[in-house]
């Protein structure tokens, strides 16, 4: 999404297990597991403009 890949805003979903992540003007919708490594993109990345 960006080369430097900072997350500027996340917030988590009203779906377990899910967050959005925010970098710049971009965001992607993520499935995390907690405590595993198990985590994938849902949906994203797509400009904000566009959700």
């Amino acid at each position: 999404m960006t080369k430097t890949g900072y997350i500027n805003a996340a917030f988590r979903s009203s779906q377990n297990n899910e967050a959005y992540l925010f970098i710049n003007d971009k965001y992607v919708l993520l499935d995390y597991a907690p405590g595993t490594s198990n985590d994938k993109v849902l949906y994203g990345p797509t400009p904000v403009r566009d959700g």
